[in-house]
Order: structure tokens, then sequence, then C-alpha cells
């Protein structure tokens, strides 16, 4: 993001400008009156001062200032800029969906998009969220985080009567995957939602889990044989750490096959 900020090519300025004109048109929650900065204002500096590194209102306050004349070059800033006050009110006034139209428009507009970037998909409930007395489920929601920048890209809920199964392809839908790696826990071990990542031109690590007896056995052999040495694909790459967490000695491996045959391998492993 250093790159971008110092970065004068006029290309990417006028993507820039354009980038801003779309965030213009995204509604804004304040009243008319009394409103010193634009929506397009705030939502590009607080985009761009998160995806540097800014992890609090008074560091993106703080990023602002700091390159308000590039900030200049391509939003309709003033002499003065957003204080963190400024910020932090806004914010709690923003529809999270304008934020998250945001942010993709950054990442699309901008031509940054997800590539190369690992984009982690992950369920949670939230904690209070449920009332067992009245018999109201606990909320829970399907997150897609940037790993590396620390950023929460979109998250959609699960129905009430549904699982995780339902909302990743919801959630997959409205983010530009092309070139992104996605990682998905064994809830996202399905072929629909294969299918989604393939067509998505998304690269993806998917957790299989003995849920699914028959793909954790094929799965399993693939690696038993590469470890044996008995057909063409190798260990391409192999990690390992050793930790302890919870009194407990944790030891986890992470294994990359690759190498010719192991397509043909996986397509017909009795061969």
């Amino acid at each position: 993001m250093e790159y971008i900020v110092a970065c004068q090519d006029p290309k990417l300025l006028e993507v820039l400008c354009a980038f801003a004109d779309r965030l213009a048109l995204l509604p804004d929650p304040r009243d008319r009156r009394g409103v010193r900065y634009p929506q397009a204002v705030l939502l590009g500096t607080l985009l761009v001062a998160l995806a540097g590194g800014a992890d609090n209102m008074a560091a993106v306050a703080a990023f602002t200032r700091d390159h308000r004349t590039w900030f200049r070059q391509w939003l309709p800033l003033g002499a003065s800029v957003p204080t963190d006050d400024t910020y932090r009110l806004w914010v709690r006034r923003l529809d999270p969906e304008t934020a998250m139209k945001a942010a993709l428009l950054l990442l699309d507009g901008t031509s940054l998009g997800l590539a190369e970037l690992v984009l982690a998909l992950d369920g949670k409930a939230a904690r209070r969220s449920g009332d067992r007395a009245d018999g109201l489920r606990p909320l829970h929601m399907v997150s897609a985080f940037l790993v590396r920048e620390g950023l929460t890209l979109a998250q959609e809920p699960c129905d009430a009567k549904s699982n995780e199964i339902t909302a990743i392809p919801r959630l997959l839908d409205r983010i530009h995957l092309e070139g992104a790696v996605v990682t998905i826990d064994a809830a996202g071990c399905q072929t629909a939602i294969v299918q989604a990542l393939r067509e998505a031109g998304a690269d993806y690590v998917l957790a299989v889990k003995r849920n699914q007896p028959t793909l954790h056995r094929e799965v399993k052999a693939v690696f038993d044989e590469a470890e044996r040495g008995t057909f063409a694909p190798r260990a391409e790459d192999r990690c390992e750490t050793v930790e302890r967490n919870s009194g407990r000695r944790e030891r986890r491996t992470c294994t990359v096959l690759g190498g010719p045959g192991l397509g043909e391998w996986v397509a017909d492993p009795k061969t």
C-alpha cells in the first residue's frame, strides 16, 4: 500500500478518481446539514488507511494527515483532514453493507483485486446474541477475512434453519475471487462450493475430516503413496512446527504435493 500511495502513475490516479466517483454514489446516512466531509472522502481515506496498516481511528486520521497531499489528487479533501472523532462518529452510523461495497470497489476498481491474497472463510456465532429461554439461536455469521491485511471483507448470516454450507456460496457470489487463495474449514468441503471457486478463478485450500470417510481415505492414500515414492508426485515442500498450547505439545506438519502425474493419480488412484 505504501507503493500505491507513493505512486504518481497517471493511469492509477485516473482509476482512483473513478473509484471516488463511485463512492459518492453510495448512500450516506448523515443529515446533509452540517456535513463537513463528503462520505467519499471518509470512505476512501478509511479503506486506504486500513489497507496501509491502520488499526484504529486515531491511526486512520494520522494516515490521512500524513498522505493528505496524495489523497487530494483524487478525493475532494479540503484544507483540513478528518479527526479520529469524526471517523468514529461516522462509522457508528455507517451501514455495513455500504462499507462492504466500498471495499469491493477499491479492490476491483483499482485493479488491486484479490490476486495472490489469502482469503479465509470461517463461521462464528456472536456471543450473547441468542436467548435460550425464548428459543432464539445465536446469530451465526460466515466471514471472509483477508489474512495478511487483517481486514474482514464481507459477512453473510446463516439462516435460522440452515448452516454454513448454504451461506458460503452466497458470500462467494459477492466477491471477485479471481487469483485469490481461499481457505475454508471442513464445512466448506462441498462439491458445489469447490465448483463455485473454480468458476471464479480462485485457488483454494480445504480441510477434509473423517465425516467424509471416502474422500478422507482417498486423500490420505495420495499422501501415503507419495511418501513411499510409488508414483511420480513427490513432496515438493514440507513445513513442521512444534508448539506448546494449553498444556499440550502440538506438532503440525504441512506437506505440499506436486509433480507430473498427480492429477491422473487422483482421478484414478488404482493406477
